[in-house]
């Protein structure tokens, strides 16, 4: 059963930036992306990086978004008497969306300063870690006839957090199915993951893994509506997609993101 007092799935604001950034940077502290990208940092110095990362990258994507649509979606536990507490982020990028970043906005929201504040081996790194996250997605595209640059009928999952309280209660589950129920009529859906938690996780929501039987990341996908097949990644043989009805969830679900 789902906790009491649990609120619609809102689009962030820029005013609940900062608590987003905290509970992602909470998530994502041993992620090994990041990890790679920070080196040797101990613990409270990475995640103090994270914070800055993700502050950078939603202030960017706040920048180029409404109030009422947008990429950045989130809940809360809003207690009568009680300050609202976060308890789900994850984005969520239409390809009908400008994800065009202009040279101002990413001046203004200082994330080209990244290599003076963390080293140029760190942003080095970044550069190679989110290269080789796009390469996975183009060879799925590819596949299917498109590519990142005119991607039409996939949806991208990325960042699914889940405050450590909530987690193991269907929180996870509750939110994206509620997401996926607005794109499922028009479009497919695309994530990576390292986790095989994870995995077994989005499998009940109806993605299944397109690179089977390589080693993480994974990427998962949900077909487009008109589409019934997928072509694993590395073979030619068309596979049929097996969707799972199930409203269980395992807790925090991370995805791969990197920038």
């Amino acid at each position: 059963m789902l906790p009491k007092h649990l609120s619609e799935l809102e689009y962030l604001r820029l005013d609940q930036v900062e608590e987003a950034t905290k509970l992602l940077a909470d998530a994502f502290l041993d992620w090994p992306t990041y990890c790679f990208i920070y080196g040797d940092m101990e613990d409270e110095e990475r995640r103090e990086a994270l914070r800055w990362l993700f502050m950078k990258n939603l202030r960017i994507q706040l920048e180029n978004e409404s109030s009422t649509s947008g990429m950045a979606r989130c809940a809360f536990i809003r207690k009568p008497g009680q300050s609202p507490k976060m308890v789900c982020f994850f984005l969520l990028a239409t390809p009908v969306m400008n994800n065009f970043i202009s040279t101002w906005t990413m001046i203004k929201t200082g994330i080209l300063w990244f290599p003076l504040k963390f080293g140029f081996r760190s942003f080095g790194r970044l550069l190679q870690a989110d290269s080789q996250v796009k390469a996975l997605k183009n060879r799925f595209l590819g596949a299917q006839g498109e590519s990142l640059v005119d991607m039409t009928r996939y949806c991208t999952l990325e960042r699914m957090t889940v405050h450590p309280s909530m987690q193991g209660r269907g929180v996870g589950s509750h939110y994206l199915k509620l997401a996926l129920e607005e794109i499922r009529r028009d479009y497919g859906c695309m994530l990576q993951t390292r986790k095989e938690m994870n995995v077994t996780f989005y499998r009940r929501l109806g993605f299944e893994i397109a690179n089977k039987g390589e080693p993480a990341p994974w990427l998962m996908v949900v077909l487009p509506p008109e589409e019934r097949l997928v072509i694993p990644l590395g073979n030619t043989q068309k596979k049929e997609l097996c969707c799972v009805d199930d409203d269980s969830s395992n807790g925090s679900i991370e995805g791969e993101n990197i920038i």
